[in-house]
């Protein structure tokens, strides 16, 4: 146990940076370049309203990439915080990953305000909880879900409203042609969680006795205590809306 109410700030924040090492140039490499990709995608979709809309684009897609990329890291390492600090463990295996990534694509070809993890970590869940498969804890799941909608709030609040679209609709009460504007943001969202190993591995550092807040369900090889160990995840978070009574950011 540490003496201290809280895990060791230094330290924590060097192995978050590690992992975050291992995302960007290691291991995790493939994952974020995947997830770039599909917001460029996204993003050149939306491009293409805004030309039809107002005949240009304002901005090249790489900057909106870079933009999307750059407000997503800050919300991805503020949840970090949130997932290390309070343990929150999430236990994703392999096949639940696999799950959660197969239906965001799924899902964002459905439509694009279907690209949340909230809708893919209940469906996750769901499979579950009905027929065991993947095997997930569901509970540090809906709190990744919860966590990374709070990040998503955050994001819309400070950045939701850049890049409005101007768009007319029809008023279908006089059919009278009113001024809107259409908004579509997504963010591509590195972050670090934790999950439980069966046995202890290099560079443990002592945690306060309430850590973690959600524990993991996995069961420590006899002989030794559960640890925990960080790893890297790219997940994306998509908003859409349409405002017809303010400007957006108002």
């Amino acid at each position: 146990m540490a003496e201290g109410c809280v895990l060791p700030v230094g330290p924590t924040l060097h192995m978050i940076l590690a992992e975050y090492g291992e995302l960007f140039f290691g291991r995790g490499l493939p994952a974020f370049l995947l997830v770039i990709f599909l917001t460029a995608w996204i993003i050149s979709r939306n491009r293409i309203l805004e030309r039809q809309m107002i005949g240009l684009n304002r901005k090249s897609l790489l900057a909106e990439v870079l933009e999307s990329l750059a407000a997503g890291s800050l919300g991805g390492f503020l949840g970090t915080l949130i997932f290390i600090f309070l343990g929150i463990s999430v236990d994703l295996t392999s096949s639940a990953i696999a799950a959660l990534w197969a239906i965001v694509v799924i899902l964002i070809m459905i439509d694009l305000r279907f690209a949340c993890v909230s809708y893919a970590g209940g469906i996750v869940a769901l499979l579950h909880l009905l027929i065991g498969w993947p095997d997930v804890n569901v509970a540090g799941l809906m709190a990744m879900v919860a966590v990374l909608h709070g990040v998503e709030a955050m994001l819309i609040m400070f950045s939701g409203g850049r890049g409005a679209i101007p768009v007319y609709l029809k008023n279908p009460e006089n059919e009278k042609l009113i001024g809107g504007f259409t908004l579509h943001k997504i963010w591509p969202i590195a972050a670090v969680i934790i999950m439980g190993q069966r046995s202890a591995g290099p560079g443990l550092l002592a945690a306060p006795g309430w850590w973690p807040l959600i524990k993991s369900d996995s069961v420590p090889v006899p002989g030794n205590a559960l640890t925990y160990m960080m790893l890297p995840l790219m997940v994306v978070l998509a908003y859409s809306d349409l405002t017809i009574t303010m400007r957006p950011g108002t």
